[in-house]
């Protein structure tokens, strides 16, 4: 018999406050309800501002017998959760934020992204 999937709204929504809007892999911050006011406060594009949207992640994916409970939900940025369950190679979280960090520290993951004072402030953090 398939489990049914929960909702992720309210733990992702208690997740991005716990993690103060910053995504759980590559720590950019993110945004919830209003693009318009992170591109504009990030000066960035509307196309670029789509990439940090919260999403809801399993450390332990649905699929793996991970549940929906919020000890095993965090947000994620859109593009760490996309790039993640694209990967041909299934890592644990463990094993794929130490991936995103690799990228991070050498400035290819989602800088292409950012506007330069915004990649300027998170190398200050």
């Amino acid at each position: 018999m398939q489990r049914s999937r929960k909702s992720l709204k309210k733990p992702r929504a208690r997740a991005f406050q716990s993690q103060n809007g910053y995504c759980y892999y590559c720590n950019s911050s993110m945004w919830q309800d209003d693009i318009n006011e992170y591109a504009l406060k990030n000066a960035m594009s509307l196309r670029q501002a789509r990439f940090f949207k919260s999403t809801g992640e399993h450390l332990i994916p649905f699929g793996e017998g991970g549940t929906s409970k919020q000890e095993n939900i965090v947000a994620a940025c859109r593009l760490c959760n996309e790039r993640r369950h694209r990967r041909n190679a299934n890592l644990t979280s463990t094993q794929y934020i130490e991936y995103v960090q690799r990228h991070v520290a050498r400035g290819g993951w989602n800088t292409h992204l950012l506007a330069r004072p915004y990649v300027q402030s998170q190398q200050a953090r």
